[in-house]
């Protein structure tokens, strides 16, 4: 099941009620988890009696809504709220029953927090660091640690892998990273969580304003845009925004990712486009039908007769439709893959968005997808 969630930065003083209506507006969207990021908190901050209160309050609030709650956890956060390996209970009366350790702690550690009253110890699924605090790359230690957590007595059911946030431009990581990671925690059925950037937050991560998410090449690209390629490409199953106070429509932009497992591809259509052929494109659910130079849709293939028009040179990315001069293939939509040459016989109607391109190599013959027009 795919969850969507928000981050919350809880600086020294943080406004509580602001906080609780953008928790309030996420929920009406769908977003079923919070992420409280500790790194922009002093430890010392956090041992005062007036800030737990607020963390809370802001976390009962956020439970009530049927949210859940995770914060990064490093050793100088856990001696803050005078929590240990052996005793989580400090965290969890402050309202919080999801844990993400941030170093410090050894996977014999992590199998004894998760026998103790939480929902859920969250590991660094991006990097791991070795007992001379060098970063190494988890692939080839993942596997030696969760048998350490096995044979520590740990439940496996209660871990989760979830990758960083990379604030600074040029750091981030590839989706062939996520893709490798991918294959090490489902063997083990572990969830794994990432995280988007937005384009309309008011605070991020060390106020960086370059947004913060997981994969470099999304850095650019919009919540929305970041978080479908993660979701498609199934090598998540939540998705975190990065950055806080997002604007309302962003938050919205990314409810419909939560329907049923139908990729969404917007098209910017040509101005001659008929409503004849917008029906074809945008009034059902096409299966994608594998070939070397195109997506191909058979969904109106010889029940929609289309005159010709438009019928110029193809382009990769275009979208088209077999026009009536197309004995048996009339009515078949396509996305172009490559260039192809002018067929009369073709009709050019659109475009996939330049944002939604990278989703296509990630739609597997028989997978549905659907066009959305790109309002200008």
């Amino acid at each position: 099941m795919k969850e969507l969630g928000v981050t919350i930065y809880p600086v020294k003083d943080f406004d509580l009620d602001k906080n609780k209506e953008y928790v309030l507006s996420a929920h009406h969207y769908g977003y079923t988890r919070i992420f409280i990021s500790f790194f922009c908190v002093l430890p010392q901050e956090i041992a005062e009696t007036d800030y737990l209160c607020k963390i809370k309050d802001l976390a009962d609030y956020a439970k009530s809504l049927n949210m859940k709650v995770q914060a990064d956890f490093f050793p100088d956060i856990f001696n803050a709220f005078n929590a240990t390996s052996q005793n989580i209970s400090p965290i969890i009366s402050a309202g919080i029953d999801e844990i993400r350790i941030d170093g410090g702690f050894d996977f014999s550690e992590i199998a004894q927090m998760s026998l103790q009253n939480c929902r859920r110890i969250v590991i660094n699924a991006s990097e791991l660091a070795n007992e001379n605090g060098d970063i190494i790359n988890i692939e080839k230690t993942i596997e030696k640690g969760l048998q350490e957590f096995l044979d520590a007595g740990g439940d496996i059911t209660k871990i989760e892998a979830s990758h960083n946030m990379y604030p600074h431009e040029g750091t981030g990581l590839s989706m062939n990273h996520l893709i490798n990671r991918k294959s090490i925690f489902k063997k083990y059925h572990i969830p794994i969580s990432a995280f988007c950037n937005s384009h309309t937050f008011e605070m991020t991560l060390f106020h960086a304003m370059d947004g913060s998410p997981t994969v470099e090449d999304h850095r650019s690209l919009s919540a929305y845009g970041s978080a479908h390629e993660l979701f498609v490409s199934q090598t998540v199953d939540s998705v975190f925004i990065a950055d806080g106070f997002v604007s309302k429509n962003e938050l919205s932009s990314l409810t419909r990712l939560l329907e049923e497992d139908i990729v969404s591809l917007r098209v910017g259509v040509y101005p001659m486009i008929t409503q004849q052929e917008k029906d074809v494109l945008f009034s059902g659910v096409h299966s994608h039908r594998e070939s070397a130079y195109c997506m191909r849709s058979m969904l109106y293939r010889e029940l929609v007769k289309i005159p010709p028009r438009h019928t110029i040179e193809r382009h990769c990315f275009d979208v088209t439709i077999d026009n009536e001069d197309y004995e048996r293939y009339f009515g078949e939509v396509q996305i172009l893959l490559k260039d192809r040459s002018i067929n009369q016989r073709v009709n050019v109607v659109g475009y996939i968005v330049d944002e939604d391109r990278p989703l296509l190599k990630w739609i597997q013959s028989g997978q549905k997808f659907q066009f959305i027009e790109e309002k200008k």
